[in-house]
């Protein structure tokens, strides 16, 4: 798929909640995908960026594939 901007994303609907953030079923370039929207705070952001390493590194049949992370102003 390559990298993809979050303009390219749409959101569907929420299908889950989780420590730091809500789980979207969405759609970017044609593609089925599941988008976590988190919410980047000082005392959580080595958290975030810990899980999104092991996201990266994750290569399981089992679980939806990682493609990238944005970083998005308000």
């Amino acid at each position: 798929m390559g990298h993809a901007s979050y303009r390219e994303t749409e959101l569907r609907n929420a299908i889950g909640q989780g420590t730091y953030g809500a789980v979207y079923r969405g759609e970017c370039r044609g593609e089925s995908v599941a988008v976590k929207v988190m919410s980047l705070q000082r005392d959580t952001a080595e958290d975030i960026k810990r899980e999104i390493k092991l996201m990266r590194e994750c290569d399981c049949a089992n679980i939806v594939a990682y493609r990238d992370a944005f970083l998005r102003e308000h």
